[in-house]
């Protein structure tokens, strides 16, 4: 990929080492990256934005915010959909209650013994890997989390998604990915895409990483970044 573009990965609000907030709207975190931008100066003309899940939706809200900026996007599995009013998608419901349950552990004593509180609130042991690398140790037997974590509690549905917020359409270039055993994609949720994209075309924008679910990128590295260069090359002709 690195022969087609240079990539920046930014951690959003509330997450990393990006600033604390009390909200996090998908369009209050595309102003976010759009200030970033502007900030650094990134020539906005080869400009391709890429997103996963949140960042996925965030990347959605940007295209419509500012339609006229990025030359591409790449949404990799999440759809612009009321995900939080829908049984179906029983994993929203889960991470909802584990990060609820996260944000109101206390993060003291041995770190053997926050391991194992935080092991029996993650939903997996690769969930509980990921969770652990955002506790920081301060000293003195004290830890903190990293992230804003009571705001992302807080803000869920925000981020899940309640009805899709966007008001104008992007007709720009485009690549929808999506893992072929992914629990966020149902093929009836497909046609939401449309209020993102204008002349979204299922069979021309999306694909489906065969034997990969959500996190496509992590389980099937190799297709994917073969479906993300494939993308870059055609943009770069």
């Amino acid at each position: 990929i690195s022969q087609y573009a240079n990539c920046y990965l930014l951690d959003l609000r509330n997450h990393g080492a990006s600033e604390h907030r009390d909200t996090m709207t998908s369009a209050e975190m595309a102003e976010d990256v759009y200030y970033w931008i502007k900030q650094h100066k990134v020539d906005s003309k080869d400009l391709v934005i890429m997103g996963h899940s949140m960042g996925a939706r965030v990347t959605m809200a940007f295209a419509t915010i500012y339609p006229d900026v990025p030359k591409g996007v790449i949404i990799v599995d999440f759809a612009p959909y009321n995900y939080t009013n829908d049984p179906r998608f029983h994993t929203i419901k889960s991470n909802k209650e584990m990060i609820e349950k996260l944000a109101a552990l206390k993060l003291e004593g041995e770190w053997n013994d926050i391991k194992k509180a935080i092991s029996e609130v993650a939903v997996n042991k690769d969930a509980a890997g990921l969770i652990l690398m955002n506790v920081v140790n301060v000293g003195n037997g004290k830890y903190k989390w990293k992230p804003n974590i009571k705001a992302i509690a807080n803000r869920y549905s925000d981020i899940t998604g309640t009805e899709w917020e966007g008001t104008q359409k992007y007709a720009g270039p485009r690549r929808v990915i999506c893992g072929e055993k992914s629990d966020y994609i149902t093929m009836d949720i497909l046609p939401s895409f449309n209020k993102v994209f204008e002349d979204f075309d299922v069979h021309r924008d999306l694909v489906f990483v065969k034997e990969a679910g959500h996190w496509v990128h992590f389980q099937k590295p190799r297709d994917f970044i073969d479906q993300v260069a494939d993308f870059l090359e055609k943009l770069s002709k």
